[in-house]
C-alpha cells in the first residue's frame, strides 16, 4: 500500500508539488482573511465608573451611586446602566447599545459627570475604568 502511494507520488511528481504549493497558498490566505478568537467576547460593550468614597455602602449609594445612575442613565447610546456600592467604592457600569461608538458614548458619560459634580460629595472620588469589556475582567 505504502509503495503504491510513494509510486504514484514520484510519477506525477509535477502535479504533488503544484497541489501542494497551491493547498499551502490557500492556507496563508485562509490564515490572514479567518478571524480567529479564542474565547468569543459575548459580553455587552460597557463604561466603567470607579467612584471612591471612604463611607458605608449605604451612605455610598445615596450620595453617590444613585444620582450618577439617574444622570447617566437615558442618554443616547446607552442601553441600560447598573450600580452597585460596596464598603467604600462603588462601581457604575454603563451598558452601551450595539453599534454605538465608544468614544463617543465615554465623552458623553464624562460629560455628564461633570455636570453633576457639584451635586457629589466634594471628597469623592469619581473615575472612569479603562477600555475593556466584561470578558476582559474575567481573564483578567
Amino acid at each position: 500500500m505504502i509503495g503504491a502511494v510513494l509510486r504514484t507520488v514520484v510519477r506525477f511528481r509535477v502535479v504533488v508539488l503544484v497541489s501542494l504549493a497551491g493547498l499551502s497558498a490557500l492556507s496563508v490566505w485562509a490564515l490572514r482573511v479567518t478571524p480567529l478568537d479564542a474565547i468569543p467576547d459575548i459580553s455587552d460593550p460597557q463604561i466603567v465608573v470607579y467612584v471612591k468614597w471612604p463611607r458605608s455602602p449605604q451612605l455610598l449609594e445615596a450620595e453617590v451611586t444613585a444620582p450618577l445612575a439617574k444622570a447617566l442613565s437615558g442618554s443616547p447610546g446607552v442601553q441600560g446602566v447598573r450600580g452597585t456600592s460596596h464598603m467604600g467604592y462603588s462601581f457604575i457600569y454603563v451598558l452601551l447599545e450595539n453599534g454605538a461608538d465608544r468614544t463617543v458614548v465615554r465623552q458623553r458619560v464624562l460629560d455628564k459627570i461633570e455636570a453633576i459634580r457639584s451635586q457629589l460629595p466634594p471628597d469623592a472620588n469619581v473615575a472612569l475604568g479603562p477600555n475593556a469589556s466584561g470578558m476582559g475582567w474575567i481573564l483578567q
